[in-house]
């Protein structure tokens, strides 16, 4: 179990590596939200393939069936007994905090929902908006989008803010946070999930960004807007990360012109050595037993031997 862990700690590590470096400064955000998803499931299961080898070391000197016997067995019995009992408390230990958080996981899902359901609702597109009476920025969970009922009443919204938690909600980006938030929870001592966590809601910032440029074709405005709310000229913000830094790689993106069709297919095809090597890399090697070539058996050959003695006269 610990060594499946470990693999798939580095397998996960090493294809957030690859899309830190050759993806996610491209504008292919369709693409790297399906590598993302894609890449954690594949870092789950890469472990539990077995790559079988081979070992022409002979095992026994002579080729016999016999084995040999540790003295130390009782020994090795005894400490493996202790072991084990050490793992079964480390377990325990896991499944409380596990559980801990899937509760409190499955609790904030309840309070949200719930919060939904007592505030007033209004139909808007394919989502709906639930106007809340606190100063809440705006956000989006599943087919809802939060605003504060006051500046809604007042105009206060612009269609960008809208367009922009539209998009979150069309596009299903709840499903991508409930997954990692679930295995953040189930393996929190982790930390690159923490990391693939900040990827995908950035990389469902830039989608969102993408369909507001789309839907008004005003980059420079839009740019205008993000400027103003990261600072604080409105309560109201884009998205659910308002710090500089994130505003910062939204402002680029928005700015960058896209990748060359080419070179974008280049990498999206690149991804498949990449998946083939951490296969090599982290996936499970099992030594096939011995396969030493077959050699002819040693076999007792009964000699005759003559023996003449010659005895000298005299």
């Amino acid at each position: 179990m610990i060594l499946y862990l470990i693999r798939s700690i580095l397998c996960l590590a090493f294809m957030l590596v690859i899309y830190l470096l050759f993806l996610e400064k491209e504008k292919m955000y369709r693409f790297n939200r399906f590598y993302l998803v894609l890449s954690i499931v594949f870092s789950f299961l890469v472990p539990f393939i077995v790559i079988e080898g081979y070992s022409w070391a002979s095992q026994e000197l002579y080729g016999t069936g016999a084995t040999t016997v540790d003295p130390l067995v009782t020994g090795h019995a005894v400490i493996e007994e202790q072991a084990l009992s050490t793992e079964t408390i480390v377990f325990i230990i896991y499944g409380l905090i596990a559980s801990a958080l899937v509760l409190r996981l499955i609790r904030n899902v309840y309070l949200i929902l719930s919060r939904a359901s007592k505030n007033k609702r209004i139909p808007f597109h394919s989502a709906e908006l639930v106007l809340l009476k606190n100063n809440a920025v705006s956000h989006n969970f599943w087919n809802y989008i939060f605003i504060n009922e006051e500046e809604y009443a007042n105009q206060g919204i612009e269609k960008e803010v809208f367009a922009h938690e539209l998009a979150h909600a069309r596009q299903k980006h709840t499903l991508d946070i409930l997954f990692i938030e679930l295995l953040q929870a189930i393996f929190w001592f982790n930390p690159v999930l923490i990391i693939y966590r900040r990827a995908i809601q950035m990389n469902h910032e830039f989608l969102a960004d993408e369909a507001v440029v789309l839907a008004y074709n005003n980059p420079r405005n839009y740019q205008l807007l993000l400027l103003d709310k990261i600072s604080g000229n409105s309560r109201i913000s884009l998205g659910n990360s308002l710090n500089y830094r994130i505003t910062k790689k939204r402002l680029i993106m928005l700015a960058l012109k896209p990748a060359n069709r080419k070179t974008v297919l280049l990498k999206e095809l690149a991804i498949i050595p990449a998946m083939l090597l951490a296969v090599f890399l982290f996936s499970a090697k099992v030594i096939a037993g011995d396969q030493a070539p077959a050699k002819a058996p040693l076999v007792d050959i009964d000699i005759p031997v003559s023996i003449e003695i010659i005895i000298p006269p005299g």
